[in-house]
């Protein structure tokens, strides 16, 4: 479970370098600002995941 959360958040944060910078020459549309909040919210919640993967994996392998 660990190792598929931390490919989800690696593909994630490749995928964050797609999304033009803020400053834009024109007004930027409302879905960029969205699909930032998105992506980041999406990125960490797949590294929280594997942050307790991990801690669950340590927790289980002590107690045998």
């Amino acid at each position: 479970m660990a190792v598929v959360t931390t490919l989800f958040a690696g593909i994630q944060a490749q995928l964050l370098s797609g999304i033009p910078p803020e400053p834009l020459p024109t007004p930027s549309p409302p879905v960029i600002p969205t699909l930032l909040l998105v992506s980041y919210g999406g990125l960490s919640v797949n590294v929280g995941a594997a942050l307790s993967a991990m801690v669950f994996i340590n927790i289980v392998g002590e107690a045998q």
